[in-house]
C-alpha cells in the first residue's frame, strides 16, 4: 500500500496550516469573462458581508476583508489547524472599459460574487468639442 509508512491522517501535520507572524493571507478567486461583464468569484465562507469592503479609486479595485477573531473557535485547543481567519486584502487595476458606476456584489452561501460591467466599444468613443 502506498500509505504505510505515514501516519494516521489525524497524525500527520505535514501540510498543517502555520501561519507565519503578521502574514496575510492571500484572497483568493475566478474571474470569468463573459460578453458584457467581468465576473469575479472570491470564496469567502464564515465571513460575513460586514466585514467585507470594496473600494475604487484611481482604476484600482481593493477588496478588503476584516475579520479580528478566528471564525466560532475561540478558546479552544486546536487538534489540527488547517485553515484561519483574519484580515485579507487584494487590488486589482481594472481595464479602462469597465463601467465603474454598474459595479455590484453579492454575497451567496459563503461565495462572493462581484460583477464588473463592460462599456460597449460604441459607447466608449468621446467627442470632443473644439473651442475658437
Amino acid at each position: 500500500m502506498m500509505f504505510n509508512n505515514r501516519k494516521s491522517f489525524f497524525d500527520y501535520d505535514s501540510m498543517a496550516y502555520k501561519p507565519a507572524p503578521n502574514a496575510q493571507e492571500v484572497i483568493r478567486m475566478n474571474i470569468i469573462k463573459e460578453e458584457d461583464k467581468y465576473k469575479m468569484f472570491v470564496p469567502l465562507a464564515g465571513y460575513s458581508k460586514e466585514n467585507i469592503s470594496i473600494e475604487y479609486k484611481d482604476n484600482m479595485l481593493k477588496l478588503i476583508v476584516s475579520e479580528k477573531k478566528d471564525g466560532n473557535f475561540e478558546g479552544f485547543k486546536y487538534y489540527r489547524r488547517d485553515f484561519s481567519y483574519g484580515s485579507k486584502k487584494r487590488s486589482f487595476r481594472l481595464p479602462k472599459s469597465i463601467d465603474i458606476d454598474a459595479i455590484d456584489a453579492k454575497m451567496d452561501n459563503g461565495i462572493l460574487e462581484i460583477n464588473l460591467p463592460i462599456i460597449p466599444k460604441e459607447k466608449r468613443i468621446q467627442t470632443i468639442k473644439i473651442n475658437h
